[in-house]
């Protein structure tokens, strides 16, 4: 065989059937529904009955309702305990939440004194949530690493710490596309993917939620267009929050401690709602099946 062969170069990928978490992310940022009926010969074989009806994603609306969102925030909860990587977030959020509080300056938190912790609080928050795995940059760095990325945050617009998905409007996306623009800048990486850049902002800011494979696996399911970290899928996050206000607000309960494990001060933003539905949508086998 030459070296550029079809059949050589296939077999050669067995060498390699892992994926990182970066390719991953690649991999979903072109991995969308294109109007595709998988399941139209199947169906055509077996009977209408048999296997789920096609549904093309939508850029607003979704197919789930209230019901079904206390359900999967359920999903969710089960797993949030003190010890859990889940609750990462929380004493992630509490700490940098903690620093725009009370009068207190975020420029702080990139100070001589606090900077190695603020590094710290974010670094053991996106090992938690998987950014560390593989061949990912972040791996690659020390804690210092994430030095611009801190001083990115504590330079941010005073108005992005309030930003929420019940303020959607044209100027409160700008704002978070505009801080968006500046991570992707600050983070490690040539070119820091959406997934990365979006839980930093969650654990952060609190301000979007994370679009990582489960997200968007679980907002494609349900009919919401929100595959990236852009206007459009803001606008259609936006929308389902309207739909969805009462159960969303009704679940912004507190955040837990890092010192007692027991409720802390700060709550959870509707953004981070709207991520513990359609992450439960998303993740694992238990999840339902597209439709």
């Amino acid at each position: 065989m030459t070296c550029g062969d079809p059949v050589e170069q296939n077999i050669g990928a067995l060498d390699k059937l892992a994926f990182t978490a970066d390719e991953f992310a690649a991999i979903d940022e072109h991995a969308v529904d294109a109007g595709i009926d998988l399941w139209q010969s199947a169906r055509r074989l077996w009977g209408r009955d048999k296997l789920p009806a096609h549904k093309s994603i939508r850029t607003t609306g979704s197919g789930v309702n209230d019901d079904k969102i206390e359900g999967l925030i359920d999903r969710y909860r089960e797993k949030r305990r003190p010890e859990s990587r889940h609750s990462s977030f929380d004493y992630c959020f509490n700490y940098f939440r903690s620093q725009s509080e009370g009068g207190r300056r975020p420029e702080q938190l990139a100070a001589d004194g606090q900077l190695q912790l603020s590094c710290l609080q974010l670094g053991f928050y996106l090992a938690s949530w998987g950014m560390f795995r593989g061949r990912s940059d972040l791996l690659a760095h020390s804690v210092r690493g994430l030095e611009p990325t801190i001083r990115a945050v504590a330079e941010a617009p005073k108005e992005i710490w309030d930003a929420d998905v019940d303020g959607y409007d044209d100027d409160s996306i700008a704002l978070i596309l505009e801080v968006r623009d500046r991570l992707r800048v600050a983070l490690p990486g040539e070119r820091p993917t959406d997934t990365l850049v979006s839980k930093t902002m969650l654990g952060v800011f609190g301000c979007v939620p994370a679009f990582d494979r489960f997200f968007r696996i679980g907002t494609a399911r349900h009919g919401l267009r929100a595959q990236y970290l852009d206007s459009r899928s803001l606008q259609a996050i936006g929308s389902f929050f309207a739909d969805h206000r009462e159960v969303i607000d009704r679940h912004r309960e507190a955040t837990l401690d890092v010192v007692t494990g027991a409720e802390s001060e700060h709550r959870y933003t509707r953004a981070k709602v709207v991520d513990m539905i359609f992450f439960s949508a998303g993740f694992g086998p238990a999840a339902e099946p597209p439709r």
